[in-house]
């Protein structure tokens, strides 16, 4: 879009265009022209065998996904263990409430699983960036952290939210910031509901099941 924005401001700029290069090495070229400018040319390798490589490159951005997610699940948890110290309610800190200690405990579940599934998907990716033993597990520890911190995340930002109350739609607070990139990222890359039926399908619809 920078990229974009800087040729129409030199005048350079029409509606780019995909362009058929033809072929190296027996593979597809891909270039995109915008005016008198090549933007730049992707090698997509074999023609109908890109897809291994494009899956793999997936997956390696869907536990990236996921350790942001993850991260969010701690620090909106983190924020609302520091507010509802802080916050009096009845002549005492409202985080001395039993209801209020039990959502707490539970954001702080969610956070410890979705820490384990992350650590565990970016072993499995390291494995598969360096052609180690594991790397065909790759897409089934891809799924399962996506679809675990995702749910956590949001519904961890959730009750960050109820428990903040109305101040937490505030600028003085970043918990309506986390709500709205939880939900964000939920749908990116796939939601959890997809990446529950992935994991089933890679683990049932297999020849060896």
């Amino acid at each position: 879009a920078a990229d974009r924005d800087l040729l129409a401001a030199a005048g350079h700029y029409d509606r780019p265009a995909p362009r058929r290069r033809g072929r190296l090495g027996g593979g597809r070229q891909r270039c995109l022209q915008a005016g008198q400018h090549r933007l730049g040319c992707l090698q997509l390798g074999e023609e109908g065998a890109a897809w291994p490589d494009l899956s793999k490159t997936l997956d390696l951005a869907t536990v990236a996904l996921a350790a942001e997610q993850m991260g969010g699940t701690q620090r909106v948890l983190e924020m609302t263990v520091d507010y509802t110290r802080e916050r009096v309610q009845f002549n005492r800190p409202i985080a001395s409430f039993q209801a209020v200690k039990h959502i707490a405990a539970d954001m702080m579940l969610k956070a410890e699983v979705a820490r384990s599934a992350v650590y565990y998907a970016a072993c499995i990716a390291q494995e598969a960036m360096s052609g180690g033993a594991l790397s065909a597990e790759l897409p089934e520890a891809a799924s399962v952290a996506k679809a675990y911190c995702s749910d956590a995340y949001f519904a961890n930002s959730a009750d960050a939210l109820q428990l903040h109350g109305g101040v937490g739609f505030t600028w003085e607070y970043d918990v309506h910031l986390y709500l709205k990139r939880a939900k964000a990222s939920e749908h990116f890359l796939g939601n959890g509901a997809h990446h529950r039926e992935r994991v089933a399908s890679l683990l049932l619809d297999t020849p060896n099941a």
